[in-house]
Formats: C-alpha cells, sequence, structure tokens
C-alpha cells in the first residue's frame, strides 16, 4: 500500500492526537521525544496503520 494512503479518518488522526497530547502532558520524558521536530503525526499515523496491517489483525 502506498505510503500517502496510510494516513486514517480524521476522527483516528484526531484520537491518536489527543492520546499522544495527554502522554505528553503525563510524562516528561516523553514530552521531550513528542516535541522532536523530525518526528510526525503523519509518520505516526502510518506506522501504526503499517504495524496492524503487518498483525493480520486489520478488523480491530
Amino acid at each position: 500500500m502506498a505510503q500517502n494512503s496510510m494516513k486514517g479518518t480524521q476522527a483516528f488522526q484526531d484520537t491518536i492526537r489527543t492520546y499522544l497530547d495527554n502522554m505528553a502532558e503525563s510524562d516528561a520524558l516523553f514530552a521531550v521525544k513528542y516535541a522532536n521536530p523530525s518526528k510526525s503525526l503523519s509518520e505516526c499515523i502510518s506506522y501504526i496503520i503499517c504495524q496492524v496491517q503487518k498483525s493480520g489483525c486489520n478488523g480491530f
């Protein structure tokens, strides 16, 4: 599957963003990694979708 088609729905992206924002608020070590400018939400979403596809459990 092409990288650009692995972005998920807007609701999925919003859910992941909210989760990561909350995690950064409660975990100082994670907050440092989360603030890394070389990281992006779209790369995170692509990674999650790719891992789900690899698992073969696409019906989560």
